[in-house]
């Protein structure tokens, strides 16, 4: 997870040492800025870890919505979600892998999506209706 938190924040040259976003050391959501030579430069508080914005993100689409059910075929995993007029869909590939999977084999006719978003929040784009699966959860919205 480091180094994937690693590649999302830019480098930058301060001072002419090269500086990098990295995870606090035993704290829940802080990073701090180190240089080149391995000194701490500036903690910065307010940029939270990836799992806590993964944490964030399933909070935030779940919001109480009880569990309906669960189905797993072909190594794709789908856990629903029910809502008064939209249901929430999770999905991912397992073990891990990387699938192109098609709406119509999760028994999701694309127009019924209303919105799809990735780990982090990030919107998933439906194009051709399909979606790509991996072993990180997708939340695929979809009307009742």
């Amino acid at each position: 997870m480091h180094s994937m938190h690693l590649s999302r924040h830019p480098s930058r040259v301060l001072n002419g040492a090269l500086e990098r976003l990295e995870p606090c050391a035993r704290k829940r959501a802080c990073t701090v800025l180190r240089g080149g030579n391995g000194r701490k430069a500036v903690p910065l508080p307010d940029h939270p870890k990836p799992s806590y914005i993964a944490y964030a993100v399933m909070a935030r689409q779940l919001r109480g919505l009880p569990f309906a059910g669960s189905a797993s075929r072909n190594g794709i995993e789908v856990y629903r979600f029910e809502g008064p007029k939209t249901d929430l869909l999770v999905v991912w590939a397992y073990p891990r892998k990387s699938i192109s999977v098609s709406l119509r084999e999760l028994g999701i006719p694309r127009v019924q999506v209303v919105a799809a978003c990735d780990l982090v929040g990030t919107p998933v784009s439906l194009a051709g209706g399909s979606v790509r699966l991996g072993p990180s959860p997708l939340y695929l919205a979809i009307r009742r």
